[in-house]
């Protein structure tokens, strides 16, 4: 059985999960050093992309399969609050685990 296998994003740690539909993984030890306000802003940008794809996937049915670009731009300008979110989770977490924050 040969299946891949992701690390943790934090360098020198050994943890690994089984490879899932992310690309980036924050073991459970560092994610406990994220802080909550940091998990609650990424949460809640998670949402707002959830949001955003159902919205633009209703009206895109709506409009006979067609699209604006107002419809597009707001979806990726929510993926990318979804994307900076994470990062900032990511530089918490490796900080913290180094020593450098808190």
């Amino acid at each position: 059985m040969t299946g891949e296998r992701l690390p943790c994003c934090v360098p020198f740690c050994r943890r690994t999960t089984r490879a899932g539909p992310f690309r980036e993984w924050i073991c459970g030890k560092h994610w406990r050093l994220v802080s909550r306000k940091t998990k609650t802003r990424r949460r809640m940008a998670e949402r707002i992309v959830a949001r955003a794809d159902a919205r633009f996937a209703v009206q895109y049915e709506a409009q006979g399969c067609t699209f604006r670009e107002e419809q597009l731009r707001r979806c990726d300008a929510a993926r990318g609050l979804a994307r900076v979110s994470w990062e900032r989770c990511k530089a918490e977490a490796i900080e913290a685990a180094m020593g450098i924050s808190r």
